[in-house]
């Protein structure tokens, strides 16, 4: 019996002295809030969409949406990581990113804000479904429906 209470000891301060198992892989999306300049989308997002109400013309704008890199198309495309990271080769301290992310029962939630030379660039998305999500981009509200190309 002495011999299993002191196996049961070891085991136990073994464990207790392991490595913390609790740090996060930096390509590991968590909820909270991320000051990384590289964007990290989370894979509900991940895709393209386009504007509800925005007719059927190929220049629907939407956004394509890839793991890291957020882009809107309209007549143009603007790719925000790629800005960033320009801003970032000139300036450094011109240049903030947070990302939040918030997962639901039913609901993701993610905000990219953009703080370049004193003017903030802010999207946010909610999951409403598989292929509907609801946005915010500046003042500007709606929904988005995911294209399946």
């Amino acid at each position: 019996m002495r011999k299993l209470m002191v196996l049961f000891v070891v085991v136990i301060v073994s464990l207790s002295c392991s490595s913390d198992n609790n740090e996060v892989n930096e390509s590991e999306i968590v909820d909270g809030i991320s000051t990384s300049i590289k964007i990290q989308t989370p894979k509900w997002l991940q895709g393209n969409w386009r504007i509800s109400g925005g007719g059927t013309s190929p220049f629907v704008p939407g956004f394509s949406i890839s793991s890291n890199e957020l882009c809107f198309i309209s007549l143009t495309t603007e790719c925000f990581q790629e800005i960033i990271n320009q801003a970032y080769r000139t300036n450094p301290d011109a240049v903030k990113v947070e990302q939040e992310y918030k997962e639901g029962l039913q609901q993701g939630y993610y905000r990219l804000s953009i703080y370049l030379n004193n003017t903030t660039t802010e999207f946010i998305f909610t999951e409403k479904s598989n292929s509907e999500v609801r946005y915010t981009m500046g003042n500007v509200k709606g929904t988005l429906f995911k294209v399946y190309e």
